[in-house]
């Protein structure tokens, strides 16, 4: 493929305390990988709510595989991460979110998919 398709991954609300997985957004096939180039994260609610963003395993939050951490998104507020080189995610990485608030927080990921060589 010469050059990538764009593809998008949410709106999906992110959890309270358990740390889950941003729906497709990792390739279902290790004949293609994502590149991310922009997350966006909306709180809807009238109370400023932290997140934190993984880049791992299913479910994961290990150390070192933060890519935000305990980041507060004011009320009625946006918060909104760019990777202009693009953040690779292969068939074996997740993005795993969460909140310390219950349902405040909206997340959307979008990018390109490319075919591996």
């Amino acid at each position: 493929m010469a050059g990538g398709f764009p593809f998008k991954a949410g709106p999906a609300a992110v959890v309270v305390t358990t740390a889950t997985d941003v729906a497709n957004l990792t390739p279902s096939s290790s004949a293609t990988y994502r590149m991310v180039r922009h997350v966006h994260v909306e709180n809807k609610t009238g109370t400023a709510a932290t997140f934190s963003a993984y880049m791992g395993g299913t479910g994961g939050t290990a150390a070192g595989t933060e890519i935000v951490f305990g980041k507060s998104v004011a009320a009625n507020d946006v918060f909104d991460m760019y990777f202009p080189a693009g953040l690779k995610f292969t068939s074996t990485d997740f993005l795993s979110v969460f909140s310390g608030t219950t349902l405040a927080l909206t997340i959307v990921v979008t990018g390109e998919s490319y075919a591996t060589a």
